[in-house]
C-alpha cells in the first residue's frame, strides 16, 4: 500500500458518579430539626426546610459490571484514521495476512491480505486462492496476524478453502471483482489461540446512500511502491468512493495513496449508519500505479456465498465487552446486549479505565 503520509492514527460494582458520603447521625439530625422549628415559632418568616437526606445523583445509563483481568495487545500506535472508523485492539488483530506455500515447496510468504469475520472465518479474494489450475490447497496457505507478519503474534493453519464459484479467473475488464470473494476455514478458532482477536462483521445489507462519495479505511499487507519489492508491515490509507455498482465499488487515492499488489483481499472498513464499522469490500484489483483507482468487491453481493461460513449476524456487531467511547458515551456489549452511560451527564468523560473495566466514565 503506497502511502505518502502514514496515519498514526475494580473489585464491586461502578455506580453513580458521586462520592460515597458518611452515614447520617439520627440523633444529630433530630436535635437539629427540633432547633430549626424552634426558630420557626420564634420567626414565622423562617421556613422549616425537611432534611431529605443527600441530593439524588443524576442517571447516566448503565452501569458496567467490572472484570478482574482482561488481555489486551499494544499495536503501539493507531494505525487507523479514528474520524473514519474507531476499531478495537482486537479488531485490528483480526487483520492479517494470507500466507503461500513458495513455489519450490520451502516456507512460506504473504501474498494476499485477509479478515477474520467469524470465529473459524478469514475473509479474502477468489482470486488470491483460484486460478485457472484450480483451487489452492489448505495446506499450501495459512493466515498470520500482528503488525508484522514476519514476526506474527500467530500462524493459523487452514483446514478448508472455499471461492465463490461465479469467480471468473480468466476474466477481465469491469467484470474482474465479480464474485470475487473466498474464504479460509481455520484449523482452530481464533480466539483459542489468541484470545484478544476479535471478528470484524461483514456488511449484508445493500449499501446506504451516503457510502457513495463517503471516505473508507483501506488496510493491507501489500508493498508500498507501485514496482513492488517486499513487505510484511500493516499499513492504512483512506480513500473516497466514487462509484458504487451491483458488485463492486470504486475508490480513488487521488495520486498519493492507495492499495496495491498484496493488499488484495484486504477489507475496506466503514462505519455504518448504526455506529458500527464492518467490512464493505474487499480489494479485488486496481490500477498498477497503486495511486489512483481500485475495485473492491461488495460483501453484500457475495452474501449467498458467505453466509454458511459467517453464520448469522453477530447482536453486538462486534462491539466487545471492552467496549468503545461514541463521543462522550461509553458503550459495549454483553451477552447479545448493547449498554451505553451518557458520561458527560455525569461531568465526566469517556476513556480507557484500566483493565477491569475498559472503555468507562472517567
Amino acid at each position: 500500500m503506497v502511502s505518502i503520509v502514514r496515519v498514526l492514527l475494580l473489585a464491586g460494582l461502578v455506580g453513580g458518579c458521586y462520592a460515597s458520603s458518611e452515614p447520617f447521625d439520627d440523633d444529630e439530625d433530630a436535635a437539629a430539626d427540633a432547633g430549626a422549628d424552634a426558630d420557626a415559632d420564634a420567626d414565622p418568616d423562617l421556613a422549616v426546610v425537611d432534611d431529605a437526606g443527600p441530593e439524588e445523583p443524576p442517571y447516566c445509563g448503565d452501569e458496567k459490571e467490572p472484570r478482574s483481568t482482561l488481555s489486551r495487545i499494544v499495536d503501539g500506535t493507531e494505525s487507523f484514521d479514528p474520524e473514519v472508523v474507531v476499531l478495537e485492539e482486537g479488531q485490528v488483530l483480526a487483520i492479517g495476512a494470507m500466507l503461500s506455500r513458495d513455489w519450490m515447496g520451502g516456507g512460506f510468504s504473504n501474498s494476499c491480505t485477509a479478515t477474520l469475520v467469524a470465529e473459524r472465518t478469514v475473509l479474502t479474494a477468489a482470486h488470491c486462492v483460484r486460478s485457472w489450475a484450480g483451487l489452492a490447497r489448505p495446506g499450501d496457505l495459512r493466515f498470520a496476524v500482528g503488525r508484522d507478519v514476519a514476526d506474527p503474534e500467530h500462524v493459523f493453519e487452514i483446514a478448508e478453502v472455499h471461492a465463490n464459484a461465479e469467480y471468473a479467473p480468466w476474466g477481465g475488464g469491469a467484470e474482474q471483482a465479480r464474485g470475487d470473494m473466498a474464504v479460509l476455514i481455520l484449523a482452530e478458532p481464533a480466539a483459542a489461540a489468541v484470545p484478544e482477536i476479535r471478528p470484524i462483521p461483514i456488511n449484508r445489507a445493500p449499501l446506504p446512500e451516503g457510502f457513495l462519495g463517503s471516505v473508507v479505511q483501506n488496510v493491507g499487507f501489500g508493498t508500498t511502491a507501485p514496482r513492488g519489492g517486499d513487505n510484511t508491515l500493516r499499513w492504512w490509507t483512506v480513500e473516497e468512493v466514487t462509484a458504487v455498482s451491483e458488485f463492486d465499488y470504486t475508490v480513488y487515492g487521488g495520486g498519493v495513496s492507495s492499495v496495491c499488489f498484496g493488499d488484495s483481499g484486504g477489507p475496506g472498513l466503514w462505519t455504518f449508519p448504526d455506529g458500527v464499522v464492518r467490512v464493505a469490500g474487499t480489494v479485488s484489483w486496481g490500477d498498477p500505479s497503486c495511486v489512483d483507482y481500485d475495485h473492491f468487491a461488495r460483501t453484500d453481493y457475495n452474501l449467498e456465498f458467505l453466509l454458511p461460513f459467517v453464520g448469522p449476524e453477530d447482536p453486538c456487531g462486534g462491539l466487545t465487552w471492552e467496549g468503545r467511547c461514541e463521543g462522550t458515551d461509553a458503550v459495549w456489549c454483553v451477552d447479545g446486549t448493547t449498554y451505553r452511560r451518557d458520561c458527560a451527564a455525569c461531568g465526566q468523560t469517556c476513556g480507557d479505565a484500566g483493565p477491569s473495566l475498559g472503555f468507562y466514565c472517567l
